[in-house]
């Protein structure tokens, strides 16, 4: 079953998504693993591809910029 995760022992452990391309660590959770058995209720990842960020000078104050970041979702 792909929502059973397994503690091998009691302590502290990492989860990790590694890129298939380059194998570095696009995201990463600690999780504490208990001598009980518990359901995991919620664990969620959100992956980001990319950033971009566009600055526009205020209209409304002319020694202010406004940034906007933006999260690309898709890989392409």
């Amino acid at each position: 079953d792909s929502r059973v995760l397994v503690g091998q022992e009691v302590g502290m452990t990492t989860i990790q998504v590694l890129s298939p391309l380059s194998d570095s660590i696009l995201a990463e959770k600690t999780v504490t693993v208990l001598d009980d058995k518990v359901s995991v209720t919620d664990l969620a990842i959100q992956l980001v591809a990319g950033l971009s960020v566009t600055l526009h000078p205020s209209t409304e104050n002319s020694k202010a910029i406004t940034a906007v970041a933006t999260a690309e979702e898709l890989l392409r």
